[in-house]
Order: structure tokens, then sequence, then C-alpha cells
């Protein structure tokens, strides 16, 4: 093969691939350049000649040009077109790169003459910058061409070593899946797949004919390379069971890096003289120097995996890097290279076999003491069977003798009935264990799990058993009113607040369906004696059924009007009606009006029944009206049973019905030993509802919206905050978000109220850190146990972090943000320790808080107030001093503030239990 040199002329013209044109001002060039080597005049495009002249002997022979570049070229003989690779353009958009690795051009001269070969070659983009040019050679075409070919084939073979790997990394893949505690499988199957990427990445590296995936192998085949070391060296370690000391890993992991900073970002494409294989046998050499202690400890087979590993180094050295260049053939290098390293995993696989035989083996000698053991357990146990049986044997004669006696004395009709009776309610209260016994994991994976499909399926869990605990209770109500053990529970009520009341329940369910809901009266007031429970439950299922029912952009009108001495409730929408041949069954037990398979609304078919018997229940009557596609009317007519003179007092969740939101925000406190809860709602109606609920037991204050709400609680530090989920300004989400981020608020439990009950939005409500969320329509006994459970559980945590100063003695108690804000609180202190007149609020003046707000603060996380703390902080640093001599009992008084040892004396003896003097004894 000839390597000539070439004649260069920058620029393009095509009749310079003419043998009629002169070359003698053209300069003779080496064709392979770089970044910084470029030819003079070099512009991304250019012409190069060269004339051939063979001797008579090879004029009968075809000869061929083999090309390599990153560029375009075309190749012209004696001005004619005869090859090329990629399309050369005079800019870098219109030029279309290619690599020709195994192509060889055919070349036939027939006679002697000068013959002339011209290349046109562009190369605007430098995808390796140390070879802008290209390389050139010229022989014999049948030896070029039988070489490259030669060469194709067994890189391609490269290949099927490379599937052998990856198929045994797959095989110890699973291995580790049916067995995680053996972890040297995945270890194995880390290297093995990163040595198998190598292997990959060099054969890619050779076949392609892009330059850019011609890039991406070599950045892969670096990247392979280290991480590769990482994990052989690892490994080693790890199958010898041997801890890795920490400075070799920061040694490695620098050098490492350095090299795969150089050789992947940079590119550095200098092979053999830059370290690489040093730092690879260093660092193999250590991994099997740890090895080796684990063959003097006389593990089992390891020898085996230590063989592996030198085969691997030696096949690094003498046939993949090449050090003292023995191999004359690239391809044939790599592909023994492939072929040897299969002989770790075969010998790294035998030795796992070995292993797992002799894990097997004391596996059997254990299972033989267990057996033995399970002998004399089983005979121990035969022994309590016959006493147990003889036990049975007794009892059961017995209650057949009593059950026997029982059924004669029964008359067999009653039997029958009260078996029925018995089996209906046993049955559904059966029901309600096994249903709290799902709702109770059901929601602790939802509050817990990050996975989108668990958390999709888990919302149909507890939406689905919300509905059967529902549907249970109602027919536990059923059976009761069956039974006749259903009892009227009549009090004196203000009957137009307490429906208004229940309807603003409904209200946000009904905006968000796009429904409007409203109520009239006639009256201002009616005060009168009702089962307030019952009427809320009647209320309840025909507003859920008219919502249920009633398409989008429709309306629902409730109405109270008094006729002599009964009042009617008269509730009217929009909905899908009802077919008049259904009217007459719709109350009775379990009955559907759409009973097909395809119904678009679900049902129990129990609701009206329950409706219609209690009204019948409480003296009353039900009708109703409908006609299908346009709507439905239900009238329920009650007896008015006035209340007596003495007892028209408000119920306690109805005292703070009259509260103006000049009130309110006025931040009025009726007893300052009350908890402050702050109420966030941008329906006033509603959020002066919600402060009636609660004003009883709480001091209330509000806000109409989450802007307002939440620099409101900045500034009040409530005990516990209520908030709607969508108000303008600023959403619930974000209101949570805010207060649980500052460290002024971070310690308030926050409840969020919302119509928006699906599983995606109370997920997204205790992602923001709320600690309830409670949908609408919602109960007033929920809410006003969840405020209580969260004031409760929040006061415990006081007593938690109060009793011995656990927030002062031991800094992971608390949680991160309330130990910052501690710490902060503690380190103003110090500093300032030795001053007698530091005072609550220089400290607050330290933290950016005001002394209310420090005082709201400090309660609510530890139940102390600043003064109490600051006195804890110098206790606690005098104990400290005492213990390590620093002074005398007076000198570390004055060092921790007290200005009278006489007073620190006492103050130290009360608070530990012991005088100053036993401190510095001890």
């Amino acid at each position: 093969m000839i390597k000539p040199k070439w004649l260069f002329h920058s620029g393009d013209d095509r009749h310079w691939a003419l043998p009629t044109l002169s070359d003698s001002g053209w300069r003779k060039v080496s064709t392979r350049f770089g970044e910084g080597q470029e030819l003079s005049g070099w512009q991304g495009i250019s012409w190069f000649r060269l004339w051939v002249q063979v001797d008579t002997a090879l004029t009968q022979n075809a000869l061929g040009l083999r090309i390599n570049h990153d560029g375009a070229s075309e190749i012209y003989v004696d001005g004619k077109y005869r090859g090329g690779f990629g399309k050369v353009g005079r800019s870098k958009a219109e030029t279309q790169i290619m690599r020709a690795p195994f192509e060889v051009v055919s070349i036939e001269l027939g006679d002697t003459k000068p013959h002339l070969i011209a290349i046109r070659y562009a190369n605007f983009g430098h995808i390796f910058p140390n070879f802008i040019g290209f390389q050139t050679w010229i022989g014999d075409y049948k030896r070029l061409h039988d070489f490259k070919q030669r060469e194709q084939s067994l890189f391609e073979y490269m290949w099927l070593c490379t599937a052998a790997q990856l198929a045994l990394a797959l095989l110890h893949l699973f291995l580790f899946l049916f067995y995680p505690k053996q972890k040297l499988n995945l270890y194995y199957v880390i290297f093995s797949v990163l040595f198998a990427g190598s292997g990959m990445a060099v054969s890619g590296d050779e076949i392609t004919n892009n330059p850019m995936i011609q890039w991406w192998w070599e950045h892969i085949f670096w990247i392979c390379g280290v991480l590769g070391t990482i994990s052989a060296w690892h490994l080693l370690y790890a199958v010898g069971h041997t801890p890795t000391p920490r400075w070799k890993v920061i040694f490695a992991a620098f050098f490492l890096l350095v090299y795969f900073i150089k050789k992947v970002i940079f590119m550095d494409s200098a092979p053999y003289n830059d370290g690489f294989n040093w730092l690879f046998l260093l660092i193999l050499m250590d991994g099997l120097w740890a090895l080796t202690g684990a063959i003097r400890r006389g593990q089992p087979h390891i020898w085996l995996v230590g063989v592996g590993m030198i085969l691997i180094i030696l096949l690094y050295f003498f046939v993949g890097a090449d050090v003292f260049f023995l191999w004359s053939s690239r391809a044939e290098r790599c592909l023994a290279m492939n072929i040897g390293l299969l002989s770790f995993p075969v010998l790294f696989s035998i030795y796992l076999a070995l292993d797992f035989a002799r894990t097997n083996q004391d596996l059997t000698l254990r299972l033989a003491e267990v057996e033995n053991l399970s002998i004399k357990a089983l005979a121990q146990e035969a022994e309590k069977l016959e006493l147990i049986t003889h036990q049975a044997e007794k009892l059961e004669k017995t209650v057949i003798d009593r059950t026997a006696q029982v059924q004669r004395q029964a008359d067999q009709l009653q039997e029958l009935d009260q078996i029925k009776s018995r089996f209906f309610i046993n049955l559904t209260h059966e029901f309600r264990t096994p249903l709290t016994l799902i709702l109770g994991p059901a929601k602790q994976i939802l509050a817990k799990s990050k996975n989108p499909e668990i958390l999709a399926h888990t919302g149909t869990i507890e939406r689905n058993a919300d509905k059967l605990l529902q549907l249970i209770n109602q027919l536990l109500d059923l059976s009761k009113l069956e039974a006749g053990k259903m009892e009227l529970k009549n009090t004196s009520a203000e009957l137009v607040s307490m429906i208004r009341r229940n309807i603003l329940l409904f209200q946000s369910l009904a905006e968000q369906k796009d429904i409007k809901l409203t109520f009239t009266s006639g009256l201002e007031t009616l005060w009168l004696s009702i089962d307030q429970t019952k009427l809320e439950s009647i209320l309840y299922n025909l507003l859920s059924n008219a919502i249920k029912f009633t398409e989008p952009g429709g309306y629902i009108a409730v109405e109270l009007n008094i006729k002599g001495d009964h009042f009617d409730l008269l509730i009217t929408d929009t909905g899908i009606g009802i077919p008049e041949h259904q009217i007459p069954y719709i109350f009775d037990r379990f009955y559907q009006v759409d009973a097909s398979d395809t119904r678009t609304q679900e049902g129990s078919g129990i609701g009206l029944a329950i409706t219609k018997e209690l009204t019948e229940l409480m003296g009353g009557e039900l009708f109703i009206n409908s006609i299908a596609g346009q709507g439905t009317e239900i009238q329920v007519h009650l007896p008015i049973k006035e209340a007596s003179a003495t007892n028209k007092v408000l119920p306690s969740s109805q005292t703070a019905v009259t509260i103006s939101r000049s009130e309110t925000m006025a931040n009025t406190v009726k007893d300052s030993d009350l908890p402050l809860v702050l109420v966030i709602e941008d329906n006033d109606e509603l959020r002066h509802f919600i402060g009636s609920v609660i004003a009883a037991n709480y001091n209330v204050i509000d806000a109409p919206n989450g802007e307002e709400g939440l620099a409101l609680g900045l500034a009040r530090i409530p005990d516990l905050v209520i908030t709607d989920l969508m108000m303008p300004v600023m959403n619930g989400y974000e209101v949570c978000a805010g207060l649980k981020a500052n460290e002024k608020t971070s310690h308030i439990p926050v409840v969020i109220l919302t119509a928006k009950a699906d599983t995606d939005s109370r997920i997204a409500g205790l992602e923001t850190k709320a600690d309830a969320y409670l949908s609408k329509p919602f109960d007033q006994r929920e809410l006003l146990a969840s405020i209580a459970n969260l004031i409760s559980l929040r006061r415990k945590l006081q007593e938690k972090y109060n009793k011995g100063n656990i927030w002062l003695t031991e800094q992971n108690a608390m949680p991160s943000m309330e130990q910052i804000f501690l710490d902060k609180i503690r380190q103003a202190v110090e500093q300032n320790l030795d001053d007698e007149l530091y005072s609550v609020d220089q400290l607050g003046d330290d933290i950016g808080l005001s002394r209310t707000q420090l005082h709201r603060k400090l309660k609510g996380l530890t139940g102390q107030g600043p003064g109490e703390l600051i006195r804890v902080v110098r206790l606690q640093k005098a104990y400290q001093l005492l213990k390590n001599k620093t002074g005398t009992i007076a000198e570390v008084a004055y060092m921790v503030g007290f200005g009278n040892p006489n007073s620190f004396s006492t103050s130290f003896s009360k608070y530990f239990g012991f005088a100053p003097s036993e401190a510095i004894n001890n």
C-alpha cells in the first residue's frame, strides 16, 4: 500500500479535477491534520490532487483507493467521477458527512502513463478536533478489499461475545431478584454490563459510517471503562467480605474522576501515554490484595474469582491495551479481548455455584435440627389437642342441651323473625369491622405512597369502602325502623338557621358542578321542638339526590313555608326527573328507577326509603311530583311542635352565628386560656357558620382569602388554622405551604376544608403538610373532633418536648425547622449569656419576632414562655461550666447572667434537684 504526499489548493472549482489543468502552483501537504494544524487557506472545502504512474506489471491489476475521513468526499480519476462518501457542499448546511471504514474505491489504470487522482473534500464541522482532514491508502484492490471485509467480519463477531456477557449478566440479575440478600449477583451484573458496554463501543466505533455516532461510541467506551474499573474493584472487596477503607475510595474516585473528565468531557485521544493503564493496574491489584485476605481466612473457592480477575488484567495489558504492541490487526486484538473476557464470568459463576452448594448443605443440616425440634413440639401439641378435644366434647354437649331447651320454649314464627332480625343486624355490624380495617390501611397508603398507580387503586378502594360504610349505616337505620327501636329525641331548635346551615354544607359541592343552590323562607326564625338529627338526615338525603341527578348549569331551590300547624320543606330541582309509572315505587327499599347495567348514576335504593320512614316516624308525610327530563319536586310535610319559652336558647354550635367580619377581624379574645383558631374562607356565610360551630370552645379570627389569612396567621400565631381550598388571590395549598415553610408558624396544625374530595386533591393537600383534609359537606362533629385531636396532639408534643427540656438536650428530638428555630433562640441567649439585663424584648429583636409572636410561638412549640426559656438555657450552660470546673459557683453565676450567687444557687437547686456544689464534685 502507498501513502503518498498530495497537492493541495484551497477553494472549490470543478475544473481542478481535469488532468489538463496545471497544478504547478499547488503545495505538497499531508492530508491528515487537526485544529491548530490546518492547512494554509483551509476554509472547510478544498481540492487535493495526486499523480500516479504504475509500471508494466501493475497495468493488468485493478488498484484500490481507501479513504478515511469525518467529512465528505468526491473522487475523480483523470477528470472522471469514480466514487465518494457523503455529500460535498459549500457550507456546513449543504454538506453531509460520512465515514467509509470498510469501503475501497476501484481504480483501473491500463497503461504506464501518469494518471491524475483528484479529491474534492469538505469538513466544516469538527466532530473530532484532531481529525479534520483525511487519510488515504492506494494498493492492490483485491488485497485491500479482502482485508477490510475480514476486519468487518471480526468486529461483527464481537457482538456475539457481548451478547454472551449480557446473557450471563441477565442470569445473575434474575438470581439477585429471586434472592436479594446475595448482593454479589448485583455487583457482578453491574461489572459485566459495563465491560460488555466497552466491547459494544469498540465494535460500534469501528463499523459505523456516521462520525457523530462514532463520537458517541467513544464516549460510551471511556465511560464504561472508568466505571467498569470502579465496579471491578468494588466487586473484589465485596466477594472477599472486606470493608473498603475510606481513603482508598477517595483516592480512586479522585483519579478516576480526573481521567473521566479528561477522556469523556475533553475527549483527549492520547491512548496509552496518559497513565490510565497504570491506574487501572494499581486499583485492581489493590482489589486482588484484598481478595488474598479472604483466601488467607480460608474462604472456600474464593481463589477462582482471583484467577478470573488476573486473567482480565493480563488480557487488558497484553491484548486490549496492547501495551507491548504484540498485535498487527486491531480487529483480531479486539475480538480476542472480548472472547478472553468471558473467562471471568465463567469462573465467577462456578464460585457462586460452589458457594450456593455449600450454603445449601449447611441449610440441610439446620433443617434436620429444626425437624427434630418440630417432632418434639408436635408431640406436645398432640397432648394439648387431646385435652382440648375432651373439653370441647363436654362443652358441645352442654350447648346442645341448652339449645334444645330454648327451641322448645320459643314459638316457631317468633323464632324465625328473631333469627332474621338478629342475623341482619349482626351481619351489618360485622361488615363495619373489615371495612374499618380496609379504610385504615388505605388511608395510610394514600398518605405515604408516591406511586401514581398505587394511589389511583387505593383511592378507588377508599371511596368505595366509604360508600359501603354509608350503605351499612343506612341498613342499620332501616333495621332499627323495622324493629320499632328508632326513637325521637326532640330538642328546641331554630328551624330556619338549621336548614340554612345544612344547605351551606352543600354550597361548594353545588358550585363545583355549576349548579345554583338557593334557600328561601317566609319567616326569619321558627322555634320548635324537633329531632334535629333525623331532620338533617332527611335534608341530607334529598339534597344529595338532587345534586346527583342535576346536570351542570341547572338549579336546586329549597323553600320553607308555614301552613297552619304544619310546615312544608319543598325541594325543587331541574334534574333528569322520574318516569310517571315508576314514581309509586321509588320509596320502596332497594328500588332503582334505572336498574339496567348501563345506568349513569349509582345508588343503593335505600336513601329515599329511609327518608320516607323517618318522615313518617316524625308524624309527617312525603310527596313527590316529577316529570322525566324536566325535574323533580319533593315536599316534606311535618307537624309544628312549639318549643317552650324557657328552652329557646341557641345550641352551643350556633352561639356565634351573629359574629360579624368586623368583630372577628378585630381579634377579640373572649378567654385568653382558650386556643386561638384562624378560619380562612371566601364565602362569608360559610366562614361565619364555621366560626359559629367552634366558637363555644375556641377563640376565633377569620380572613376572606388566602393572602389575608396567611398575613393574619403570621401576625397572630394561632393554635390551629382551618382553610378552604379554592379561594381568590391565594388557594389553600399555598396558604398551608406558606405557613409550614415559615419558622414562625411551621408548628401550627392546618385543616383543609373543601368540596374537592377526590384522592389526588387529598394527596396534594397532605403533600403540602396539611394535618387534616375534610370534604364538604362536612360533619360538624368530625370537624370539632379533628380540631380537638390536633390541638390535643400539639399539647402532648409540648409536654414531651418540655419534659426534661428535650428541646434543649436532645438535638434530634424535634422536626428540623422547629429545631433550627430553637437553635437560633439558644444561640441568641448564649451570645448574651453574661448580660444580666438580657430581656424577652431583646431576644425577640435578635430573631426578628415581636414579643407577642415570640411568646405564642414558644408556647405552641414547647409550652414554655420566653422568660422561662432564657432561664433554662442559662442554668443548662451553668451546669456544663460547673461540671467542667470552669470556675467557682459565684464565677459561673456571673458568667451565665445571674447578678446574685445566692439567687443562682436557689434557682439551680430548684431546677436540677441538687446544689451547684454537687455538680462540681460529680
